[in-house]
């Protein structure tokens, strides 16, 4: 029988913000966003469990497996579908400048008529299906973790009222800890530990091109090492322009350590930028729901930057 007076845990956000776990570094690697409206919440397994056809389903299973560091969510508004159409949208934030792309369907068989690998690959680029406004994502999936559910929702609520149609919850997108995550597109800029007091200030400065670095987890399409060293080039831009930089080389260099070269897109100067990163002393839990299973975490420094 259970202990009644049993300590409860702290949520597993709670404990990341408690033990000072950095956000920076850690977004999922993501090149390729396969956005799917579905106007129920969303299981554990959002796709597999959902009511979208089988052969759909298969489909967009086989695209997140041929396509690298594609990622297929289950995207959904309060509100009834508009004219009984489907919302698809797709995002490639490997090209220059990204790209994210919307569709119109009828229903979600129309979605195996989409070349989702071809637009991935960037050799097709479908400008009549452009979409020019920036989207934002926030992860509400309560089957998943219940801090998604409470911080993500609320953050929801807030950012609705103030960007309307360019705000979507949506299913698991990594990093129960760090909620409530919000992803902004169509760069894939992933923020967390979001409050609805914060939310609204994000949103206005992604709008401007801009990125508050106090709640950046990172750029999806870079690696670990290079978000941090984003990171840290943020720190000496600020406010920091979300387009300002185009990556130019990453190298290894001592053990632990890497070499990371930004070029400015103003004065074309190169900004070099050296992180390091060793496990941390304290160990964390993913989830909730796994609040005995402890593990710790690489956290990132900055050994050095140079203007060349």
């Amino acid at each position: 029988m259970e202990n009644p007076h049993k300590e409860k845990p702290l949520s597993c956000s709670a404990f990341s913000s408690l033990v000072n776990e950095q956000l920076f570094a850690t977004a999922p690697k993501t090149d390729v966003w396969i956005l799917i409206e579905h106007p129920s919440p969303p299981g554990q397994k959002a796709l597999e469990e959902s009511s979208i056809p089988e052969d759909v389903k298969a489909y967009l299973l086989n695209c997140q497996k041929i396509i690298p560091a594609s990622r297929v969510l289950l995207i959904r508004q309060n509100k009834p579908l508009l004219n009984n159409e489907l919302m698809v949208f797709i995002g490639i934030t490997t090209i220059e400048p990204p790209r994210l792309y919307a569709y119109h369907l009828t229903n979600y068989l129309d979605l195996v008529e989409l070349d989702i690998p071809l637009l991935a690959s960037g050799t097709k680029q479908d400008d009549k299906h452009l979409y020019k406004e920036p989207l934002f994502l926030i992860c509400t999936n309560s089957k998943r973790d219940p801090c998604c559910a409470q911080w993500g929702s609320a953050v929801f609520n807030a950012v609705t009222k103030f960007a309307g149609d360019q705000v979507w919850q949506t299913s698991h997108v990594g990093g129960h800890r760090f909620a409530a995550n919000l992803i902004c597109l169509p760069h894939g800029i992933y923020c967390g530990h979001v409050r609805p007091d914060s939310a609204i200030d994000l949103i206005k400065s992604y709008q401007r091109r801009t990125i508050d670095m106090e709640f950046y987890r990172g750029r999806a399409n870079y690696p670990p090492e290079v978000q941090a060293a984003e990171y840290f080039l943020g720190q000496q831009s600020v406010p920091y322009n979300i387009d300002a930089f185009l990556l130019t080389e990453n190298r290894r260099g001592a053990e632990n350590q890497w070499i990371i070269t930004f070029r400015s897109k103003v004065d074309r100067n190169h900004y070099e930028i050296i992180v390091s990163a060793k496990t941390s002393d304290f160990l964390n839990y993913e989830s909730c729901s796994t609040p005995d299973k402890r593990s710790s975490r690489l956290q990132y420094n900055l050994e050095g930057w140079s203007l060349k």
